[in-house]
């Protein structure tokens, strides 16, 4: 009798920690994919230089975040709200806005392939540099 306690307790214990991994967030990882940078962009703290980077979002429910990197080395880390898009995007690519130092900060972020846009979570200091406007 006492061998069907602890098996019932053990597997009740089994079944309680299943659902609770089970009914967490999903962390997905979508591997790094190119992306150009043709001018000086924002992203964070850092200013990131005209040429060839790597981009990664891992996407994690609520929290997801974008990582760039030059070569190996990470060299901005931003958190990004997902947004579905009606059909996918046909390149990787940046969208920006232009703040009064010439300076682009980046905004969105589109991976080929992909029918959703990374929309760049606001910084406190975005949110106090003022009014921005959105090339053409």
């Amino acid at each position: 009798m006492r061998s069907k306690h602890k098996r019932l307790v053990t597997l009740s214990m089994a079944l309680a920690v299943a659902l609770t991994v089970g009914t967490g967030p999903v962390c997905l990882a979508k591997g790094k994919k190119p992306l150009k940078i043709h001018e000086p962009v924002r992203l964070g703290d850092t200013v990131l230089k005209p040429g060839d980077y790597r981009v990664d979002v891992v996407e994690n429910g609520e929290r997801s975040e974008v990582s760039i990197y030059k070569g190996k080395t990470l060299v901005a880390k931003a958190q990004v709200q997902a947004a579905e898009l009606e059909t996918k995007a046909t390149r990787n690519s940046i969208r920006y806005s232009k703040g009064g130092d010439d300076v682009g900060t980046i905004t969105q972020l589109q991976l080929a392939g992909e029918s959703v846009t990374y929309r760049v979570m606001e910084t406190p200091q975005q949110a106090t540099s003022g009014s921005t406007k959105n090339p053409s």
